[in-house]
């Protein structure tokens, strides 16, 4: 008779500890990268870029046209929002298969929402970019390399392929709510 007290005690206590609201899980990042919360830039996000052990650089945030995280001469990606073409991925790949004179040599990654392309300039070193469009509630974000590598060498493949895995994790997250006095 006491086991089934003690069973019924800690059963009510299972239950009533699973009742309330959920708090949200604390997003925790995987060796090699950082979590870079994007709400102090106005983005209710936070997205993952590589630590200082796999680009032995600083990480520069800057916000001009959208917020750009670079870290060395191998990570520079900038975060748009927007509706229209910015969301469009059928647009957006048209309007890099017409840009001129640069031409679309083949596409690394063709999905709905992410491209990675490599295009070159007639007997120039080919040069690959990505292009990455991520849905958070009702805010579309474009995702894309910086293409001002400041004479620098063109980004290669593992470079887009980089920027690309940071493009993909970006999630959602609240702002940090203020202490109460």
């Amino acid at each position: 008779m006491k086991n089934l007290f003690y069973l019924l005690g800690l059963g009510s206590m299972l239950l009533l500890g699973s009742c309330g609201p959920k708090k949200p899980e604390m997003r925790v990042a995987p060796a090699g990268f950082q979590i870079v919360d994007l709400n102090p830039y106005g983005f209710s996000a936070s997205i993952l870029v590589p630590d200082s052990t796999r680009i032995n650089s600083p990480l520069i945030i800057t916000q001009l046209a959208g917020v750009e995280l670079k870290r060395g001469k191998s990570f520079d990606i900038i975060i748009n929002t927007g509706d229209g073409e910015i969301a469009d991925m059928v647009k957006q790949k048209s309007m890099i298969s017409a840009e001129d004179p640069k031409k679309v040599k083949r596409w690394i990654l063709d999905e709905p929402t992410a491209v990675i392309y490599e295009q070159q300039i007639a007997d120039l070193k080919p040069e690959v970019h990505m292009y990455c469009i991520m849905k958070i509630g009702t805010m579309n974000f474009a995702i894309v390399d910086n293409h001002n590598y400041e004479g620098d060498e063109p980004y290669k493949e593992e470079n887009m392929k980089m920027m690309m895995d940071a493009a993909k994790s970006l999630l959602p997250q609240e702002a940090p709510k203020p202490a109460k006095p």
